[in-house]
């Protein structure tokens, strides 16, 4: 395990130059981490909850015994009814302070998974780069533009592109790869004034889906036929229902598609590993007939 997890939890984010086998066991590692903080924040939030009803009853109960004159039970309810607020208060934090390690299981779930299917093409003491950001896709520092509402006066439109996976490394054929997948989110804000005349702060965060960037620098010698396949490579790429091609660009020696996964199914694992593993399945039917044809 080369993974330090009082460093990862400053900052949420998992980078490392290693074998697949030792990525896999740093990423179950942050699972756990993920499972027991979604358990403890679970845990807090109930004891909230039973805080919360207890406020509520000894209310109550300090009101019926204000009325009925019972004055020395109005103070026993006062107390408990104060005691069950710090509590409150106590269970909020400690629900907050887990929840910073709620992480989004998809996202390590799909690393774990990428990593394993590319080490199969690997030679066995081949290193993978991984870089995994699990911080929030809405975090500052991946604000990248803002601009004034186009329908709503007063509301604004914040755009965050969150680059949360990195993967480099090269297969036993020495073609390199380089895989990114980016999710994009918009937050529209701003303060709305109802019939009444009160005014309301709004906030919404949508995704916007997520973009899959695979790059494959290829051995020339091996699979420099490719260049009479200029028209035929993108009729060699399949990608799963609703994930649509944005960019194929066909270079002297690299290869680089760019796949988009639409928002309601961009946090979904399944549809992100499948996109990926069709990504270099038909990069690799391009280039294996690159190199039949260069056999020629």
């Amino acid at each position: 395990m080369t993974i330090n997890l009082d460093l990862f939890r400053q900052h949420l984010i998992y980078e490392t130059n290693t074998s697949a086998e030792m990525i896999c066991q740093d990423i179950k590692e942050i699972a756990n981490l993920d499972r027991e903080s979604e358990l403890q924040k679970q845990k807090y939030n109930r004891y909230a909850k039973y805080f919360g009803i207890a406020i509520g009853v000894c209310f109550l109960l300090f009101l019926v015994s204000g009325i009925f004159d019972f004055i020395p039970l109005a103070g026993i309810f006062m107390i408990a009814g104060f005691i069950s607020i710090i509590g409150l208060i106590w269970a909020l934090i400690q629900a907050s302070k887990h929840g910073k390690f709620d992480l989004a299981n998809y996202r390590h779930q799909v690393a774990s998974e990428i990593v394993k299917m590319v080490s199969r093409d690997m030679p066995l003491d081949a290193t993978i780069s991984v870089r995994l950001v699990l911080s929030l896709p809405t975090q500052k520092n991946k604000l990248v533009e803002t601009i004034p509402h186009p329908y709503q006066s007063g509301f604004k439109i914040d755009t965050f592109q969150d680059e949360w996976l990195k993967i480099r490394g090269t297969f036993t054929d020495n073609t390199d790869f380089y895989l990114t997948a980016t999710e994009t989110s918009q937050t529209k804000y701003g303060w709305k004034r109802s019939r009444s005349g009160k005014s309301k702060y709004k906030s919404k965060t949508k995704s916007k889906g997520t973009d899959l960037d695979l790059t494959m620098h290829y051995p020339v010698k091996k699979y420099g036929a490719i260049q009479a396949l200029r028209g035929d490579v993108v009729n060699a790429f399949k990608l799963p229902e609703k994930v649509v091609l944005k960019k194929l660009k066909q270079g002297e020696k690299n290869l680089n598609a760019i796949a988009h996964i639409p928002s309601e199914i961009a946090n979904d694992k399944f549809s992100i590993y499948q996109a990926v593993t069709m990504m270099f399945l038909s990069t690799y039917q391009v280039l294996n007939l690159a190199k039949v044809l260069s056999k020629k």
